[in-house]
């Protein structure tokens, strides 16, 4: 939870503070976050930064979805 609120955190300062980002937004606001729990030094910021490199704990948008597969469509058989 820690590592989400320093990722907002980061998108509220360059939206207020009108910061240039180089390159994606969301990969900005990750190291920011990960830079900012390396800096805090501690126990939970070490375990925070383990579970979110491991994908663990770490909210998604959405659910994955399945995108359907493109199928020619039928025809009525010619015997019907």
């Amino acid at each position: 939870m820690l590592f989400v609120v320093l990722h907002e955190m980061a998108h509220a300062a360059v939206n207020e503070m009108g910061l240039p980002v180089l390159g994606k937004a969301e990969d900005a606001a990750d190291a920011f976050a990960a830079t900012r729990l390396i800096k805090i030094e501690s126990g939970v910021s070490d375990r925070v930064l383990t579970d979110a490199s491991q994908g663990k704990n770490v909210p998604t948008r959405s659910p994955q979805r399945q995108t359907p597969q493109w199928r020619p469509p039928t025809t009525p058989s010619e015997n019907s």
